[in-house]
């Protein structure tokens, strides 16, 4: 005989506290590793295609393959307020990771920074984004993706995706909604 057993799931949480306003920018964020696995260096030349300006922050062994363009800028690797600060002004963060994740605490901080994200329509990002309210799922694997980026950032000028980014983290990612729902299980 099976037992049933009830799951919860008890989300990762930032303890976050904003340091100031900023206004958004005309720009595509990626912050996180550097790596094969993380999709970034796979996508790259889109941005050039497009036209659309993208940072990239980070650090990892493939580093050496992030060409810097036009529209694309390197700026290495950034810590706590600094990298906040790109994180709060980025139109959206894209985080088109190739390897299934939990749950990507990159999201979270976007959230919690009032940005929303292109994220790999795959594993967490799936259970984070809500495509079309704080974010955009997306498949980079397939044929039109110059196009998909295209429109999901003419469309992120509203800023209703900005404060449903923002919602979703108040609601689901603090330290105090991760207490108390640590607390009921």
């Amino acid at each position: 005989k099976r037992i049933k057993v009830p799951i919860k799931v008890l989300p990762n949480f930032i303890d976050y506290t904003e340091v100031d306003k900023h206004t958004k920018l005309d720009y595509i964020l990626y912050f996180g590793r550097i790596s094969k696995e993380k999709g970034i260096i796979q996508i790259q030349s889109i941005f050039d295609e497009l036209k659309i300006p993208l940072l990239i922050i980070g650090d990892g062994p493939e580093v050496k393959n992030i060409k810097q363009s036009e529209n694309i800028s390197f700026l290495g690797p950034k810590y706590g307020k600094e990298l906040f600060k790109y994180i709060a002004e980025a139109r959206l963060v894209i985080q088109p990771s190739i390897w299934y994740e939990n749950c990507p605490m990159t999201i979270i901080e976007s959230f919690a920074n009032s940005t929303p994200v292109i994220g790999s329509d795959h594993s967490g990002f799936k259970e984070l984004i809500t495509s079309g309210y704080n974010g955009f799922l997306m498949n980079f694997e397939s044929n039109n993706i110059a196009d998909q980026i295209n429109a999901i950032y003419k469309t992120s000028k509203n800023k209703l995706y900005s404060e449903n980014a923002k919602k979703t983290y108040l609601e689901n990612f603090t330290k105090d909604s991760h207490v108390t729902t640590m607390v009921d299980i």
